[in-house]
């Protein structure tokens, strides 16, 4: 996919997770509602760590027992702690609040920036104006999942319906109220419950 996103939209590298929203109706039909991308984590890495946690649990000792492979995301977060416990200063990728880092889009929108990490906080880098096809995919996340926050928190059927709605997997009201409906029957009590 990052082969086509490139073809299509050549202005920028794209993150892989932006096949999802680019191509919502290719990605659904080649997905399988009945093993998620949730079931592909909990069957990969999370049964390898879990595993090794309950060895080292069983023997009382990690001598020996520790067969980890460590995957992109372990080696990140060692080198985002080596730079910012030694000052060094690299540059990551990080979710931040914008506060001015993308001009023309909303403050206290978090959104993915490269940042310098270092023992003060991250030090974010700016970017200026966004293009508008950009801003708009942007824009658009942002305020399905602000709605989603005051959804939950309000209990509002209603701002969760508009969420799902402007959300670019959905992007249908009907759907949208289908999906919804379906997730608050199968999560009951982890939900809130919506006026």
């Amino acid at each position: 996919m990052v082969k086509q996103m490139m073809e299509d939209f050549p202005d920028y590298l794209p993150n892989t997770y932006d096949q999802y929203y680019l191509y919502p109706e290719y990605k659904v039909s080649h997905l399988d509602p009945n093993y998620t991308r949730a079931n592909e984590v909990m069957d990969g890495r999370e049964h390898r760590v879990f595993t090794e946690c309950k060895k080292i649990i069983d023997a009382g000792t990690t001598q020996g027992f520790i067969n980890i492979e460590s995957d992109a995301h372990a080696e990140f977060m060692i080198e985002v702690a080596v730079s910012i416990a030694f000052n060094k200063n690299d540059r990551y990728i990080i979710i931040t609040e914008n506060n001015g880092a993308i001009n023309n889009m909303q403050d206290d929108a978090m959104v993915e920036l490269v940042a310098e990490l270092g023992i003060n906080g991250p030090r974010v880098m700016s970017i200026g104006n966004l293009p508008q096809f950009y801003l708009g995919l942007l824009v658009n996340q942002v305020s399905s999942e602000k709605l989603l926050i005051d959804a939950y928190y309000e209990g509002s059927y209603n701002k969760a319906l508009q969420a799902f709605t402007l959300n670019r997997l959905i992007n249908d009201a009907k759907k949208a109220r289908q999906v919804l409906d379906a997730l608050i029957e199968a999560n009951k009590e982890y939900w809130p419950e919506f006026k």
